[in-house]
């Protein structure tokens, strides 16, 4: 048996089973390819299928969720929803893990060892660890050193 729970700012939390649910899909793959676009991520998804056949649940319900996963009491994480699609009383949705908020497009013009600073550099950046993207945070350790000391 799995729940999953919908969480909404100012809304009571929605509890889904597998009784109200036409398809669940749950993905949670390794990358096996023989290449690896820079700034990808492999997130974990989410796919439902949800019965609105008594149309229960209004168009912007599950848009902008936060969602809960179990499976057979086992936590597996939390997954933000993208904008539902609707029709014939089924809602259609789409939910990522937060390693998709780090994929980010580079520049083709990147070179090797070039490239995987930027790539650091971004993932600093992007998970907070750094109020702005800089080549120079990843050449010293000590904060109160800039650019211009290492020169």
């Amino acid at each position: 048996m799995f729940l999953i729970t919908f969480s909404k700012a100012g809304q009571e939390d929605i509890v889904l089973t597998e009784d109200d649910l036409f398809d669940f899909q749950y993905e949670a793959s390794c990358y096996s390819g023989e290449t690896f676009e820079l700034g990808g991520v492999n997130a974990k998804t989410l796919y439902l299928l949800i019965d609105n056949n008594t149309q229960r649940f209004s168009r912007g319900t599950f848009a902008n969720c936060r969602v809960k996963l179990e499976i057979d009491g086992k936590f597996f994480g939390y997954y933000n929803t993208e904008l539902p699609k609707r029709r014939n009383g089924v809602i259609e949705l789409t939910a990522y893990d937060d390693m998709v908020k780090l994929d980010t497009e580079f520049p083709t013009d990147y070179t090797f060892p070039q490239t995987f600073w930027a790539v650091y550099a971004q993932c600093v950046f992007e998970a907070g660890l750094a109020s702005e993207v800089s080549f120079c945070l990843l050449y010293t350790s000590r904060a109160h050193e800039t650019c211009a000391d290492l020169v």
